[in-house]
């Protein structure tokens, strides 16, 4: 028995001294990537002390590598990202997904930020009930303070940057944990339903990718899809509106076939529509005397390469009928970002286009030009700026349209765009 016990003691012995060996194995591992990081950012990034200076920036990842003994590696990460937001770069950041590939979410699978509150656009079957409703807590955390807490991984430069990206990351267990707003992979959320109703639903979080082909995806239905929601899957389309006049082109990506095959896949390029011929045929058809304006929506566009953008607002000012006072409209909203928002002020600069929607969440004046690098230990990718843009002479947070109209969540389930709307019945 008592040889027993010998082995035994010696066996824990030894596995407390790998347990221990690992843990410090993985601290140095990451004392190896803060140090790294601290050193390879301010190099490689165009500007990055532009608000916080390097002092603070060195000071907060040596506490956090002082700091490493009791922190998980998504806690580490997080904090990573934390001291990154607070440079002030949106476009700068640590990629903390693959971290979170494991980590289940709650199935809330399509939200978005409407003019008043956070609704629910899409859900698994079980949860269909939710559909249409407007969050406003989350185990009783208002989602004003949820919204808050989450913020602090964004590099806060404007309110419509956290609209457009709060909810991409709100269904996230792991992040809600982070936070202290959940402590299971279940929660009590409150809704208001479409008829003003309110309701507490329990929702268990699923793994992704663990869903088998049982699963029943659904999504709210409105009464009709407004014409700026029923394409957004395209790169770019138009449509000519015959009773208004109107040639509506939505642009939702600052791409196309001739970008792909420049900066990407030549392979890919062949099924990508070409934004050349596209912008050729809008050129043509504006000239036509039925067309007496122009809308260029760009409220979905995230971005992506702007030249050709800035190609087409200089041969649209060189069409002279069009380009007058109140024929050109720019539509763009808190999803309009980087290069969308450089080709919004290309119109307003080379023409006479009227800008009309919602603040943008990326800044006129802002760095880009993105590129990566990955950190040794971990393999995490970190994103930086390797250009400043000044577009604008004020330095201001957003893009301001000329006319702000917000679309509530009525207006998207009644099929009505107010935006449109006010363009139709605009006049001289």
């Amino acid at each position: 028995m008592n040889m027993k016990k010998a082995i035994a003691t010696a066996l824990m012995v030894v596995m407390l001294c790998c347990l221990s060996s690992a843990q410090e194995d993985k601290r140095e591992a990451w004392k190896g990537d803060i140090e790294y990081l601290k050193t390879e950012l301010p190099k490689r990034h165009k500007d990055l002390f532009f608000r916080t200076d390097k002092s603070t920036f060195e000071g907060k990842l040596n506490k956090l590598s002082d700091d490493l003994s009791d922190k998980t590696d998504l806690e580490i990460v997080l904090s990573l990202q934390t001291i990154l937001a607070e440079m002030g770069d949106d476009h700068t950041g640590i990629d903390y997904q693959p971290v979170l590939q494991k980590a289940a979410i709650f199935p809330l699978l399509t939200l978005y930020w409407f003019s008043d509150g956070l609704y629910v656009l899409g859900t698994i079957a079980e949860y269909e009930s939710v559909l249409g409703g407007r969050i406003t807590a989350i185990n009783d955390v208002p989602i004003a303070e949820v919204t808050a807490k989450l913020s602090s991984l964004l590099a806060n430069t404007n309110d419509a940057l956290v609209k457009h990206r709060i909810p991409n990351i709100l269904p996230s267990t792991a992040l809600l944990q982070h936070f202290e707003i959940i402590d299971s992979d279940s929660a009590r959320f409150d809704f208001v339903d479409a008829n003003g109703v309110a309701k507490n639903v329990a929702i268990s979080a699923i793994n992704m990718k663990a869903l088998t082909g049982n699963v029943r995806f659904v999504g709210f239905t409105p009464e009709s899809y407004p014409l700026s929601w029923s394409n957004r899957g395209s790169l770019f389309w138009s449509r000519f509106l015959k009773d208004d006049g109107i040639l509506y082109v939505q642009y939702n990506r600052c791409w196309g076939k001739e970008l792909e095959d420049k900066h990407g896949s030549k392979a890919r390029a062949e099924r990508l529509p070409s934004f050349e011929a596209f912008s050729s045929k809008i050129l043509q058809d504006l000239k036509k005397a039925e067309v007496r304006k122009f809308v260029l929506d760009l409220r979905f566009n995230p971005g992506g390469s702007s030249p050709q953008g800035t190609r087409l607002a200089k041969s649209v000012s060189e069409i002279s009928h069009i380009n007058q006072k109140g024929k050109i409209f720019v539509v763009i909203g808190k999803r309009t970002y980087s290069s969308a928002v450089i080709n919004a002020i290309d119109f307003k600069k080379r023409t006479k286009a009227i800008l009309v929607g919602e603040p943008t969440s990326g800044k006129p004046n802002h760095f880009g030009e993105v590129k990566k690098f990955r950190l040794p230990n971990s393999g995490l990718s970190v994103s930086y700026s390797t250009k400043y843009f000044k577009y604008l002479d004020d330095d201001v947070a957003s893009l301001i349209p000329d006319i702000t109209v917000e679309a509530s969540f009525e207006h998207f389930a009644s099929g009505k765009d107010p935006v449109l709307d006010v363009i139709r019945q605009y006049k001289k």
